[in-house]
């Protein structure tokens, strides 16, 4: 006995549609929640054009500036390069020890951490190579 193509169509309708919500899902697993994921040359093009502002402590000659904006949680990961670094004045001071760890698998391991601050509410760390901070939204 055939089946009409109505409900081969609809059969069809619905298996692709239990397709791509099971790889959202896994993309949305893969990514940590990521709802976007900017990147930027420089500090003028940051403040320029992010739906967020960029801190006042972000150095000016910070370039390939990354914003991570989460999709359930308060905050977003900033990620940046300087040579000047994030100075340690106004709300800015160094943290002792370990710092929280962001909800985010973008963060880097203790291993590779050489130096931890906070800002006002912020968690910020330094590896050889870039600046990593969480910014509370």
């Amino acid at each position: 006995m055939n089946k009409s193509p109505r409900i081969r169509l609809l059969a069809l309708t619905v298996s692709l549609a239990a397709l791509a919500s099971t790889s959202l899902a896994g993309c949305s697993a893969l990514t940590g929640g990521t709802v976007s994921h900017l990147i930027f040359e420089d500090r003028a093009e940051a403040v320029a054009q992010a739906a967020y502002d960029i801190p006042a402590w972000v150095p000016a000659d910070a370039r390939m500036i990354t914003l991570d904006y989460q999709q359930h949680d308060r905050g977003y990961l900033l990620i940046f390069s300087s040579r000047t670094g994030v100075a340690a004045s106004g709300d800015c001071a160094a943290a002792d020890g370990d710092s929280p760890t962001p909800p985010t698998s973008a963060w880097p391991k203790a291993s590779q951490i050489d130096a931890r601050m906070h800002c006002g509410t912020s968690t910020i760390v330094r590896t050889p190579d870039q600046w990593f901070a969480w910014v509370q939204k």
